[in-house]
């Protein structure tokens, strides 16, 4: 965590296999959390930051209705 954000990481390479249910169910479990704690958040991939050149989450993470 930064002054402008908080990073998730979950462990796997997203482009080559799909995040388990289990991964999923925790992560918004924990965007939850942090919405109760700190108000609406922009939840982004690593790769929407500007100046990152990585493909994080991957092409094999679904899009999160969170």
């Amino acid at each position: 965590m930064n002054k402008e954000s908080i990073g998730i990481c979950l462990t796997g390479n997203f482009d080559k296999e799909k995040p388990s249910p289990a991964q999923l169910k925790t992560l918004i479990e924990i965007i939850g959390g942090l919405r109760d704690s700190f108000g609406n958040l922009k939840v982004i991939g690593h790769k929407d930051v500007k100046g990152v050149t990585k493909s994080c989450p991957g092409k094999n993470f679904p899009e999160l209705k969170t």
